[in-house]
């Protein structure tokens, strides 16, 4: 379990400090700011968009997201399959 945390921990400090532009965050907003956002996936032929909802209510973090998710997309990542993933914010 502890290796998990680890490698979830540097996972997290990635995304804020190369996706978020090193924005000044807790770990714990960073969690209910993010993961806690309710979204959907579609399976394309060729990729598979994965659509998040906005959070209304932090208008001014949704805008540092998107912009990350822009940066997510342009890393092209690839499922095991070759399919690739988009990232959307709704």
């Amino acid at each position: 379990m502890t290796s998990f945390r680890l490698t979830f921990a540097n996972l997290l400090v990635f995304f804020v400090k190369e996706i978020l532009d090193n924005t000044p965050i807790e770990m714990n907003t960073l969690i209910q700011s993010i993961l806690f956002l309710f979204g959907k996936f579609e399976h394309l032929p060729d990729r598979r968009k994965v659509y998040i909802n906005k959070n209304e209510k932090d208008p001014q973090f949704m805008k540092k997201l998107q912009k990350g998710l822009s940066k997510l997309n342009a890393l092209k990542i690839r499922h095991p399959s070759g399919v690739a993933y988009e990232f959307v914010l709704n």
